[in-house]
């Protein structure tokens, strides 16, 4: 049992180093992760860094173009991805609104989305129903 324990404590140790990253979590328990979530210190001071660049040296479009190609490239290497095939967007909803209109659907297919989906994301399936290419949203609920 010791032994369990032990080994639960190890594998979950990291959790406490993600939690010392987050400022807001010291004096928080943050659940309104919906749209966003808390920002870690890293991303903080790095956007300072980057918004200080921009206000002295004006627009730093070369350098913030290969800040994105080269976080595509470790999240790749991160997935297992060797074909290249990430792309960069501002969010999930974005990706989202991109993606299901380049389905092919077949005609009278319904769709199906959980109700703890991002309430915004169901609006793109809608659109496709308004349009003929769906027939139904159903959404599945969970007890």
């Amino acid at each position: 049992m010791k032994m369990t324990h032990m080994y639960l404590v190890l594998t979950l140790s990291w959790i406490d180093d993600v939690r010392s990253r987050i400022s807001i979590v010291r004096k928080y328990i943050y659940f309104n992760n919906a749209s966003s979530g808390p920002l870690f210190i890293d991303t903080v001071e790095y956007v300072k860094k980057f918004l200080d660049t921009w206000s002295v040296e004006g627009e730093p479009w070369d350098f913030a173009l290969d800040c994105i190609i080269e976080s595509k490239k470790l999240f790749a290497e991160f997935i297992g991805d060797s074909k290249g095939e990430i792309v960069a967007v501002s969010g999930a909803t974005c990706g989202i609104n991109i993606i299901l209109p380049s389905i092919k659907y077949d005609h009278g297919c319904n769709a199906v989305v959980s109700e703890l989906n991002f309430p915004a994301s169901i609006y793109a399936l809608h659109a496709l129903r308004r349009r003929g290419f769906i027939k139904e949203i159903r959404i599945a609920i969970y007890d």
